[in-house]
């Protein structure tokens, strides 16, 4: 009897390898992919290595930012990269989280930088910022086609001193409790 586990056993596992991945486990390294594409595309951005990083995004990539701002094409994405770069060119993305299903990755990041340039009409100030952002992305074929971000821009403008904290100045709104 024992001898008939043991083959089965064998059969068991050599089924296993031969058939390869189960339909499930294919969906979780494809959604473990996608999380480095992401990752990796903006680690390229980061490290100026824009050739990588773009080969990472679909030509007709969209990204959607607060207040109906949108970024489409990848031509569109090149000049928005270099306008953000130039305004904090050591910028960088600490990836605090990411998370996978099917074809979207969700990212929670951290991003450092030095105001070093123009950025919305804010000179330079030398200042170190820090601000956190959300963003879901949505990947085709092993590359980035749209994306929906939400980032502190408030808090990236106070720290820029283009707006007051809340409860200074002529600013006469008080946090609700």
């Amino acid at each position: 009897m024992s001898r008939i586990i043991r083959l089965l056993f064998l059969f068991s596992a050599v089924m296993l390898v031969a058939c390869g991945p189960t339909p499930e486990s294919k969906a979780d390294l494809q959604e473990e992919e996608n999380k480095a594409i992401v990752q990796r595309h903006f680690e390229a951005v980061d490290e100026g290595n824009l050739d990588e990083a773009y080969q990472l995004v679909k030509t007709d990539f969209v990204v959607h930012y607060p207040g109906g701002v949108e970024i489409r094409g990848l031509e569109s994405l090149k000049e928005h990269i270099t306008e953000i770069y130039t305004a904090f060119p050591d910028l960088k993305h600490i990836f605090e989280e990411l998370i996978a299903e099917d074809d979207k990755v969700v990212a929670r990041y951290t991003i450092r930088g030095t105001h070093k340039g123009e950025f919305m009409g804010i000179a330079p100030t030398g200042k170190q910022v820090v601000f956190t952002a959300i963003a879901i992305y949505q990947l085709d074929e092993g590359k980035l086609v749209e994306g929906w971000v939400e980032y502190d821009a408030l808090g990236l403008l106070q720290q820029l001193g283009a707006v007051p904290p809340l409860g200074e100045g002529d600013n006469e709104q008080q946090i609700i409790r």
